[in-house]
């Protein structure tokens, strides 16, 4: 099967977990009254009045769901880069899920400081970083083989990978 395809399909068997996954979800935490948190001196909060908290999991789930599936079939293999994406995509859902879960037990809309995220964010980032470059198939090069650009960044590279995560 060409790769394109294979990606649509994984894509649109994504698309119907995760849809599945979201309306149970929701329909869970909306029973267990979890919600968003307002600010009520800031009325654009308003409109996040009964909105579920904890969304981050409508993505992070599928994505195992899948990955499993797809590994058990054999119609990917377990590598370097596939740990470094959901390690990277778990860690992200894991600061998301910190913050939601400290907002509600504060019962405010204040969970993690802004700075508390960009430093767990930063961390995350510079450990992908490292497994990528040295376990990964990490290279510091950026290839736009249309354009004929081939730039090795080199150090630079920890910078651009910051600025794409973070």
């Amino acid at each position: 099967m060409l790769i394109l395809t294979k990606s649509a399909f994984a894509l649109m068997i994504g698309l119907i977990i995760s849809a599945i996954i979201g309306l149970l979800m929701v329909s869970f935490f909306k029973k267990k009254k979890i919600f968003q948190n307002i600010n009520s001196d800031v009325p654009e909060h308003n409109i996040k009045a009964n909105t579920p908290s904890m969304g981050g999991l409508i993505f992070l789930i599928p994505t195992f769901l899948i990955t499993i599936l797809l590994l058990i079939t054999k119609k990917i293999e377990w590598s370097a880069n596939l740990s470094i994406i959901l390690f990277v995509m778990t860690a992200y859902t894991i600061i998301g899920l910190l913050d939601d879960i400290i907002s509600l037990k504060n019962k405010k809309n204040k969970g993690l400081k802004t700075s508390q995220k960009l430093i767990l964010q930063i961390i995350v980032a510079i450990i992908f970083y490292v497994i990528y470059i040295h376990f990964g198939s990490g290279t510091s090069e950026i290839k736009v083989t249309l354009l004929g650009i081939d730039w090795n960044l080199s150090l630079f590279y920890m910078l651009f990978i910051l600025f794409l995560l973070v």
